[in-house]
């Protein structure tokens, strides 16, 4: 491929990308075609780089279609975030255009400059790089340059400058960095990674040790890092920096101020340096170092570097406080491997916070399962930290890669360290960003990290604020509370807080509650007897509600009864056996409510709810009836016109009790007495089909019982999971996705759940 590349690219011809938006993509889009390219690209997620690339020439699409491509053009360049399967790729495939990765096609460009400098390392690379082209710019030397990376002072990923010299942030994730061969080369550090393109640490640090061997003038290293000494120590071509002692640029007399930043000493050949910098970190430090190390040997002046060094900024994403107000911090930081997170976290250590608070999204299944073990030491003394599930970066889902994986490796490490915090598992940005939205308070500081969308809470908040605090009216407040605890309500007994909670006993009361609701853009949710849901760790944004008194009543007439919606089943069965009805024996041990048993059209023994119901009554601004007909259940589920409807009524057709029914009831009884010996929301997935059954397949993958921190699944009925008393919900949910995971791999199989998740 690459003397293919060598022939095609003097030609300057037409290029297309396809994923032209990702931040390298559009940094070597917009160089090439500052050289004479005719450029064009798409991409299904077009960002504010659209616009500049298109400031600059370069034709960018609104998502992928195979009609942008045509037999004229030079080449492809693709992001391996899009699929092989993608058809603009498959067009290009049959026309026969070449196609190259971003790093070829970056290291071709970068070998055309005489005055070459190449930036790599696992860590630090975006920021020594950025550094380095803001001393360069600083010092009136124009240079150009393509960093992964926006920097405030640069203004841009990319640019080509007058200047002799370019600056690049290489890559080293998919072997590329091998191909470039530059004047000068920088090695921040060298620790294993991209565990999805290097079979071993050995392939890995062999990638890095072609990069040395062509590098045609000096190689920058650090000292400190063991595998670049390896690599290093032995030519004669390298120089080296960091706190050891020899370094030939040593690191001495380092003061933190604060957060006003850091002063330290340099000694040299050339004597001793002081430096002052707004940077925090020892990381950050290294990497500043790195830039001048590689400023001085080329000529720049210690006074020039030193005023650079001033007024120095870090790349966006690199420990960047987006909101600061009342005493509370919000940062977000793209770090995602271990030794990236415990460098934020040293950093959060300089600043005054009460309590330091953590999201993290894992990027990249394969990283997680390899480093797994490693993530949560690097959390020790967190007050809190909130799993989200992997940024995929384009891989297939892994076995032993996912955040419950992760959870199970946190739960692991705190039975021999307790300061490691035990987890809170989200499934959804949102549900983080209102959570933090709603209960950030002066003193905290929030780390958002990770590489992929959780910067999105971030963004949120920086665009948002927080939420102003809800009052509840003076006249509400006999039936209506602010902050309750309602996991404690459901059948599991665990989950979080509800910023509000009201106990309906009244039609007043529920249309008071309903424009309350309403008035202040507040979710609601009814919850019966809260057999059927699973409140989140994080808790609940809005209103939860519960009905009693009026919603309580029962009656009957005509072969049909009539329940008040917050009737508990057990007290409907009870009143048809003291009144000697039947016909509704299925219900017997299924706990809750009717209101909740049919928003789930609970079933059981070959029966469901909607088999009797006749007509309901619900709310939702007006109290409406809704006949048999107009409701057409599904399987485990309401119909579709009761969506965002409360129900507040249930008329059912019964019978009068025969000695069957009797029996009946007193044999399904015996069958779920078992039951109530946990703590349990029933059946927790569906049965796939009439003819298959979820705790069958359960069992016959697991084959014993199985439990995540306190959720564990029944011995008697392994569709049951259970929660003890020191479960979190997150322990369950943990579980529940362990299971279907487990399930889909062997069965092919995706079991849906019947609990409702809030």
């Amino acid at each position: 491929m690459a003397t293919n590349l060598d022939n095609i690219f003097e030609s300057k011809g037409h290029v297309h990308f396809v994923g032209i938006c990702g931040i390298g993509m559009a940094g070597l889009a917009y160089m090439l075609a500052k050289r004479g390219f005719n450029v064009s690209g798409c991409d299904e997620c077009c960002n504010s780089l659209k616009f500049w690339l298109k400031e600059s020439g370069v034709i960018v699409f609104d998502e992928h279609s195979p009609e942008h491509i045509n037999k004229n053009m030079s080449f492809i360049v693709r992001t391996p975030a899009v699929s092989s399967s993608e058809p603009e790729l498959i067009t290009a495939s049959k026309l026969d255009i070449p196609m190259f990765s971003r790093g070829e096609v970056l290291a071709k460009l970068l070998n055309n400059y005489s005055d070459s400098i190449a930036v790599c390392g696992t860590h630090g690379k975006t920021t020594t790089s950025t550094f380095i082209a803001q001393i360069l710019s600083f010092a009136g030397k124009v240079p150009s340059w393509i960093i992964g990376g926006e920097n405030s002072s640069l203004g841009s990923v990319a640019e080509e400058g007058s200047g002799k010299y370019i600056v690049a942030e290489s890559d080293e994730s998919d072997g590329t960095l091998a191909l470039y061969k530059t004047k000068y080369g920088i090695i921040t550090n060298i620790e294993f990674d991209h565990m999805d393109y290097f079979d071993s640490k050995d392939d890995f640090v062999d990638c890095f040790k072609t990069f040395i061997n062509r590098v045609q003038d000096k190689v920058i290293y650090c000292k400190d890092d063991s595998t670049c000494c390896k690599l290093m120590d032995e030519l004669d071509n390298t120089i080296s920096f960091g706190f050891s002692d020899f370094s030939d640029y040593f690191i001495h007399s380092v003061e933190n101020r604060s957060i006003e930043g850091t002063s330290f000493c340099l000694r040299t050949s050339s004597g001793d340096f002081s430096f002052f910098t707004p940077l925090l970190g020892t990381h950050n430090i290294l990497n500043a170092v790195a830039a001048i190390a590689m400023t001085m040997e080329l000529g720049i002046s210690y006074d020039v570097i030193k005023n650079s060094l001033e007024n120095i900024s870090l790349p966006k994403r690199r420990f960047e406080t987006v909101f600061n107000q009342d005493n509370i911090r919000v940062v977000t930081d793209y770090a995602h491997h271990p030794t990236e997170l415990k460098a934020m976290l040293e950093t959060a250590k300089l600043h005054n916070y009460k309590k330091c608070r953590v999201v993290f999204q894992p990027h990249r299944y394969t990283r997680t399962k390899t480093l797994g073990a490693e993530f949560p030491a690097v959390f020790e003394g967190v007050d809190e930290l909130i799993l989200i599930p992997v940024y995929s970066a384009s891989e297939s889902i892994l076995e032993g890669g996912t955040v419950f994986d992760l959870y199970q490796n946190f739960l692991e490490a705190r039975k021999t360290n307790f300061a490691i915090p035990k987890p809170i598992l989200s499934l959804s940005i949102e549900e983080v960003t209102e959570f933090y939205r709603t209960t950030l308070a002066s003193g905290d500081i929030l780390l958002v990290a990770g590489a992929g969308t959780v910067h999105g809470v971030a963004t949120s908040i920086q665009s948002l604020g927080l939420k102003e605090q809800v009052s509840i009216p003076e006249d509400m407040q006999p039936y209506m509370s602010e902050n309750v605890p309602v996991g404690k309500k459901t059948t599991f007994g665990c989950g979080g807080n509800a910023d509000f909670f009201a106990k309906v006993s009244s039609e007043d009361e529920l249309i008071n509650v309903y424009d309350f609701a309403q008035q202040n853009s507040l979710r609601m949710k009814f919850i019966g007897g809260g057999s059927n849901v699973l409140f989140s760790d994080l808790g609940f944004r809005g209103v939860v509600c519960r009905f009693s008194n009026d919603y309580n009543k029962i009656y009957h007439d005509d072969n049909c009864i009539t329940a008040g919606a917050g009737m508990p089943n057990s007290s409907v069965l009870k009143y048809m056996h003291e009144n000697r009805l039947g016909g509704l024996e299925f219900l017997t041990g299924i706990p809750g409510t009717i209101g909740g048993a049919v928003m789930m059209n609970v079933g059981a023994f070959g029966s469901e709810i909607f088999d009797y119901i006749q007509t309901l009554e619900c709310y939702d601004g007006e109290i409406a009836t809704l006949t048999r007909d107009q409701m057409i259940p599904g399987y485990r589920k309401a119909p579709e016109v009761l969506n965002n409807k409360i129900i507040t009524k249930v008329v059912m057709k019964v019978k009068n009790l025969a000695e069957t029914d009797i029996q009946l009831q007193k044999e399904y009884g015996e069958k779920r007495q078992w039951q109530k010996q946990y703590r349990s929301a029933g059946s927790a997935f569906k049965n796939p089909d009439k003819d298959t059954s979820a705790g069958k397949l359960i069992q016959d993958v697991f084959k014993t019982p199985i439990n995540i921190g306190g959720a564990f699944v029944a011995k008697e009925h392994f569709n049951f999971i259970c929660a003890d008393k020191t479960a979190t919900s997150s322990d369950v949910i943990a579980l529940m996705n362990h299971i279907k995971f487990a399930v889909e791999k062997k069965y092919n199989i995706t079991l849906e759940t019947e609990i409702i998740l809030l």
